[in-house]
């Protein structure tokens, strides 16, 4: 057993054993009834499913589900090939992915083993994006407390093998309580990126450009990137204080068309160039395999630039510009609200999560209906009945009722996660 941290806090010297699977450890009675809801599924579901073993090329393995808080233990069917003369084990994840919902079963699989000395735990995922409908995964969100250090969509997927990392075609085996405490180690203390937000790191801006602490200036919100969020350890949404001249209001920045939709418009700008002294200095930046990663990468202020125009083209419906926001360099992202009154990082939280998960899957649904129509072939009628879809769409997610109702459930949600702070958020449309 590891005694040299807590399972849950990560903090202190571990010393409180559980009693039924004997392989994870707490500092405090506290602690360990703080981590009892997840824990308890799994100390419970390995006694029970090693009663049941359905077949001998089944193995157990543990599925952490998009929407349920706690993770399930099941039975994964595992096919024989063979290469060069040599059979060895691979997981019919088609079949898996297909059973949870048809969005996994064509996308690309992403993995990544942790080594464990004698065997290895493998975790893999379909390499999927808001883009295509994928949510984020609540059930990690509730087995680390928030603590996780990168954003996973969609299932995933925890198996075990013998031998290491090194070996070519290793054997599966039955996965075991053990190889949560590998899981949760691994993703709060090695993912080398902060996506999500922790109680313990706070909102305030450690970007050392003095643009972004003038005293007494309007509060916005930078939207972190990569690189900033590595090499400062500054939170994806943290706050800011801008002058009043800041070229964010001038002309060169981008409005938020949802924003203006709601009676509360966004302004968005690039902070700078990647020629700037600040992305000289950035350190080497390595994703989890050790590789270089884009330190300018930043998606998230795309379901906040998403196209809502009223009488844009149907392929430009529900999209951002491509050209400015995904191909080039992105960087960190200021906003700022048009009116110059105070933003809150919570605040552009719930409009990235409102865009993500709501607006921008309702948008591309309208949109496919009418893409198959070229602009110029459109009658009056067909456009007519195209624009007030558009209308009934933008009156039911694009509002000040539906951002409200939806930041009281965002609420209420980071409230069971234990980030008790949420509970003072108030609406931005109070200000």
């Amino acid at each position: 057993m590891d005694t040299t941290t807590c399972h849950h806090c990560y903090k202190e010297a571990a010393s409180i054993e559980c009693s039924s699977c004997k392989a994870l450890s707490y500092c405090s009675e506290a602690c360990q009834k703080a981590d009892e809801g997840p824990h308890e599924v799994i100390c419970q579901g390995f006694e029970d499913f090693h009663r049941e073993k359905p077949k001998p090329e089944h193995h157990l393995c543990l599925l952490l589900p998009v929407k349920d808080r706690n993770p399930k233990l099941i039975w994964m069917n595992f096919d024989t090939k063979g290469k060069d003369g040599v059979a060895f084990e691979e997981p019919n994840l088609d079949e898996l992915w297909q059973r949870l919902t048809p969005i996994y079963s064509s996308a690309p699989f992403k993995s990544f083993d942790i080594s464990q000395g004698t065997y290895v735990v493998r975790v893999m995922a379909g390499n999927t994006d808001f883009a295509d409908g994928s949510e984020e995964n609540r059930c990690l969100t509730h087995l680390m407390g928030g603590k996780e250090q990168y954003t996973w969509r969609g299932p995933i997927l925890v198996m075990r093998r013998t031998g290491s990392v090194n070996d070519e075609h290793p054997p599966y085996a039955d996965v075991e309580a053990s190889d949560v405490e590998a899981i949760k180690k691994h993703f709060a203390n090695e993912m080398s990126t902060k996506l999500k937000l922790d109680e313990d790191l706070d909102f305030k801006c450690k970007h050392p450009d003095p643009r972004f602490h003038v005293p007494n200036g309007v509060k916005g919100v930078l939207i972190s990137c990569l690189g900033d969020m590595h090499d400062f350890n500054q939170a994806k949404f943290c706050q800011i204080s801008l002058s009043r001249k800041d070229t964010v209001f001038m002309g060169g920045a981008e409005i938020s068309s949802v924003s203006k939709h709601m009676g509360l418009t966004l302004r968005l700008l690039k902070t700078r160039s990647m020629e700037s002294v600040w992305w000289q200095m950035k350190s080497d930046s390595k994703d989890k395999d050790g590789n270089p990663f884009d330190s300018s990468e930043n998606m998230a202020p795309w379901p906040i630039l998403v196209n809502a125009g009223l009488k844009v083209d149907s392929d430009t419906w529900g999209h951002i510009d491509y050209q400015v926001w995904d191909r080039g360099p992105v960087g960190s992202v200021v906003v700022v609200r048009q009116d110059k009154k105070p933003l809150e990082p919570r605040h552009i939280e719930v409009f990235e999560s409102s865009g993500r998960n709501v607006i921008m899957p309702a948008m591309s649904a309208q949109g496919e209906k009418w893409e198959m129509f070229a602009e110029s072939d459109m009658d009056k009628k067909r456009k007519a009945r195209r624009l007030a879809e558009r209308e009934e769409l933008i009156t039911e997610y694009m509002s000040r009722e539906s951002f409200e109702s939806f930041l009281e459930d965002y609420k209420k949600m980071k409230i069971d996660q234990g980030y008790e702070s949420w509970a003072e958020i108030q609406s931005p449309f109070l200000a």
